[in-house]
This record gives structure tokens, sequence and C-alpha cells, in this order.
């Protein structure tokens, strides 16, 4: 259990210290240097791993994030919010505007897996961390301008996500 805390706390709160470790998990920090080193010896085949003081997780950013996607969608219920550092409301509005913008069919369920992936996407991408998307043609910064009636809805996401809405930002989310 403290393990999962552990990684949860490392993934959300990236750059955490060893010593802010030990006061939000209540452990020694011997324990949690042991703990990190079976995490790491566990995910070797994993292609990632987290590295200590500052903590975080580097690796294979593919699957850090599909390792993640999972452990919150199985952790956490739709009407939990976890991620401290993301608005809901403003994202759910972006995610809307997607999903209205690209006519596809969502139900509740499909939404929520939707929402995961995205939230997660968007926590590693403002920690400065990027998947390949060099096969993806569409830029999104020629389409953007000419989406002005949603310009208040990019503009709320920007404002509560402290993020820009761009190519990038778009490419590395969806």
């Amino acid at each position: 259990f403290t393990e999962f805390n552990l990684l949860e706390n490392i993934f959300l709160n990236e750059n955490i210290t060893i010593t802010e470790l030990t006061e939000v998990l209540y452990v020694s920090s011997s324990t949690i240097y042991r703990l990190i080193d079976q995490i790491n010896e566990k995910f070797k085949d994993k292609n990632f791993k987290i590295e200590t003081n500052p903590c975080r997780i580097i690796g294979s950013e593919n699957e850090i994030r599909y390792f993640f996607y999972n452990y919150f969608y199985e952790k956490y219920s739709s009407l939990d919010w976890p991620y401290k550092n993301i608005n809901e409301n403003g994202l759910d509005k972006f995610l809307q505007f997607f999903i209205e913008f690209t006519q596809i069919e969502v139900d509740f369920a499909y939404y929520n897996v939707f929402k995961t992936v995205s939230v997660i996407n968007l926590i590693r991408y403002k920690q400065g961390y990027c998947i390949d998307t060099s096969n993806i043609k569409t830029n999104f910064d020629e389409i953007i301008p000419n989406l002005a009636a949603f310009q208040d809805t990019f503009h709320y996401f920007e404002q509560t996500n402290q993020v820009k809405v761009n190519n990038t930002l778009i490419q590395q989310m969806f």
C-alpha cells in the first residue's frame, strides 16, 4: 500500500524530495529509499524508473503514461479527482470541445477512460515530458484560429490549468 502511495506522490508531485515524502507518507527516509529500489527492480522490464533527490519518474514516456493511465483508472472512481494541479472543470470543457469537434460517440464509461488518459498526458506534458508525435501530420495551430466560437473554452482551460493551447499540447494530450 505504501508503495502505491509513493508512486502516486512522485507522479503527481514531480521533484518532491525524500524529506517531503517521509512527511507525506509517515515513514523513514531509509524506508523510502528501500521502496524506490524495490519499485525500480519491479519496473526493470517497463523501461522506466524512479530517480531520487529530487524524485521523478524517467524512462520510456509511452510506458510511463500507459502504466499511470491504468493505475489511476483502476484506483479512482469517476467521482474522485486526485489531480490537485489540474482543474477538472476546465479539462471537462476542453474535452467536450474535442468530442464535439471530432463528432465521436462517447458514453459515460468511454468518457472516463478518455478523461483519465487526457489528464495523465496533460500532467506529463506540464512536467516537461513529451512523446514522439512526428507521425502526426495535422497542424492544429492552423485549425485553432478558425475555431473562434470555442475561444472562451480554450481561454478558460488555459487560465485554469496554466498551459497554452497549441499544436504541441493537443498532440501530447490526444
